[in-house]
Parts: C-alpha cells; structure tokens; sequence
C-alpha cells in the first residue's frame, strides 16, 4: 500500500532484485537499476513483458545478455567513476573501462559513484536527478526477521527448489549466514540488529556520503540498522502531492537496440571477426603483436590484454616461458571470442 501510494506522488526507482517482487505485488516501479556484470541477473526478470513499460538504467559493466533479453521501455546508461588523488594534488576520473568507447557513439556519460551495491549506485543516480527528496525504503542493511532477501526474490525462490523435511528455508539462510563475517549494529529501533561487514561497508557509505548530500533523505523502511545522518519518516509525516508524467524528463530516451547499431560497433564487429578468423599464415605472427595492433584502434579492449597478462602473473612460478605464453593466448582469444557472441546478436547477417 506504501508503494502504491508513492507511485503516483514519486519517482519508484528499484533495484534489480527486487523488481520482480514489486511486480508481483502489482506495483511496477517507473525505473529498474542494474549494474551486475554477472548473466545470473536475468533471474531477477525471467523476461517477464511487464518490465517493458520501466526505465532500465544499466552501468556499463551489466552483463550484455540483460539488456539483450529484459524488455525496458528505454535504456539509460552511466559509468561508475572514481575520483582517485593523482600525484600533483589533483584528482583523475577513473571510470568503468569501455565508457571511452561507448561516448564515441553516444557522447558523455554521466558517471554514478558507487559504494559496492547496486542500492547505493541507485541512491547517487536519484541524488544526480536531482530528486528531493529521496526516501529509501526496505533498505534495513541487517538481517531482518532472519532473513536475507525479500521473499519473492531470485534467491529466496532457487534456496526453495532444495527445501524438504530436514532442510526448511530457514536451516538454508541460518546456514549461509554463518559463513559470513556477522556483528551487531544499532537498528532504527534502538536494539542491536545482525548484519555483517559487507552490509556494514554499505551502511558506512550512506553515512559517509549524506553530509555532501544537498538533497533531503529521509529512511521509510520499517526495520534493520540504523543509518546515522538520516532521518527516519513514515509516510504519513510526508506531504507528497500528486504528480503527473513522472518520466517527462526520459522522453528521448530509446530502447538499447536500436541505439547499440551504430556504425562504430559495426566496425567493431566486422574487424573482430577479421582478427579471429585470419588465415595461417597470419597465425604465425606471435597473437600478442596482433593483438597490440588490433588494440591501437580498439584502446577500450585493451584491458583483455590486461586481463590475460594478469593470469598469466599470478601463476608464473609454475609456468614455462611457452607455457605461459600458450596459456596467455589462449585467454585473450576466449576473452576476444566471449566479447564477439556478445556483439553477434546485433551484427550477424541472418
């Protein structure tokens, strides 16, 4: 009933977990925010048809395969950026690698900062839109009422699929729970909560971040630990007026198809496909100096380079010289070849 109450008075921005719950509940959020890199987040959405009346803001390290298969009525991008201290004094933008490539197609990117979870990325995006205020709700950072997710959740739905007579949803969660590093921490309604470093760290980032926040916040949510800094509300002591086309301001926003075929990405596509199927005789180039070539042109991509040199360190007091050089290749080429399925669907000539 809350929600639906602030739907119509509020910007309903929800993370990608819980989304699917929200839905179910019959309250479709105006806007989704994903940024896991990892393909399991398809699981938040199934891709139910219903998403695509929302918003979809996605950070460039979201796994392709979402923003292929999630229905979304338009798609907004932002890179997660750094401000890192350089060594004159001043501070350098360091931002999700790629977003050098993606403003060649769509000009600058707005970068969100984040503090390691999806929800905090969402509390910077709505502090960036200039909503005020902001009101954050079921964000309890704390194991409330023993539990991990919302039911109704990807997780809570898979941890049922193994559920019998000796191992009841609550054995499951109190199992995983264990594993992690747990404490007690203040909860809004004065008595210690359990929660554990991880959520501690997002906790520390609210505070730490509120007091250069010119935007009200005010915390809705009914239990779990307390966030200094923020004042904690019902709605009743809101005053939220109706208000009407809430998504006024996405208007020009468009779907991620349509804007993703560009005549860069095509370039992209057709040269990476030059480069994996080149004859033998170009094989016996060393790959690394083909790859450097390819990388002058594609600097973005340079980081599977990176990314393969990094394997390849960490393992070297058991690898020989060739082996280490044939284990580099073969990782590149599978970070080249993953990087070209994922283009394939938008570029392959059917």
């Amino acid at each position: 009933a809350d929600l639906a109450y602030l739907k119509e008075r509020a910007f309903l921005l929800a993370c990608d977990t819980a989304a699917r719950v929200m839905a179910s509940a019959g309250i479709l959020p105006h806007a989704i925010m994903t940024l896991d890199a990892q393909k399991h987040t398809l699981f938040h959405f199934q891709s139910d048809p219903i998403f695509k009346e929302c918003l979809l803001f996605a950070d460039l390290v979201t796994h392709p395969a979402v923003l292929r298969h999630i229905p979304h009525r338009a798609l907004i991008f932002s890179t997660t950026a750094r401000l890192i201290p350089a060594g004159d004094g001043s501070l350098r933008r360091e931002a999700t690698p790629g977003s050098e490539h993606a403003e060649l197609i769509h000009g600058p990117i707005g970068s969100i900062q984040s503090g390691g979870s999806v929800a905090t990325s969402a509390f910077d995006l709505l502090r960036t839109l200039g909503c005020d205020p902001i009101l954050l709700i079921g964000q309890d950072l704390a194991y409330t009422g023993r539990m991990i997710h919302s039911p109704g959740t990807h997780h809570t739905r898979r941890w049922l699929t193994t559920v019998h007579r000796t191992n009841s949803l609550s054995t499951i969660i109190q199992r995983i729970v264990h594993k992690r590093e747990t404490m007690l921490t203040e909860g809004l309604a004065g008595r210690p909560v359990l929660t554990d470093y991880v959520l501690n760290l997002y906790r520390q980032w609210f505070e730490e971040s509120i007091p250069g926040v010119r935007n009200s916040v005010f915390n809705l949510t009914r239990g779990g630990a307390r966030i200094q800094g923020i004042e904690r509300r019902t709605i009743e002591q809101l005053d939220l007026p109706l208000q009407t086309n809430l998504l006024a301001r996405f208007a020009n926003a468009r779907p991620a198809h349509p804007v993703f075929r560009h005549t860069v990405n095509e370039r992209l596509y057709s040269d990476l496909n030059r480069f994996l199927s080149e004859d033998d005789d170009s094989r016996q180039v060393e790959l690394k100096q083909r790859a450097e070539k390819f990388f002058e042109h594609y600097p973005a991509l340079r980081i599977l380079s990176r990314r393969a040199g990094i394997y390849v360190r960490r393992n070297a007091a058991r690898l020989s010289p060739e082996r280490a050089r044939g284990v580099y290749e073969r990782y590149l080429l599978e970070n080249l070849r993953e990087l070209e399925r994922s283009l394939r669907p938008y570029f392959a000539k059917t």
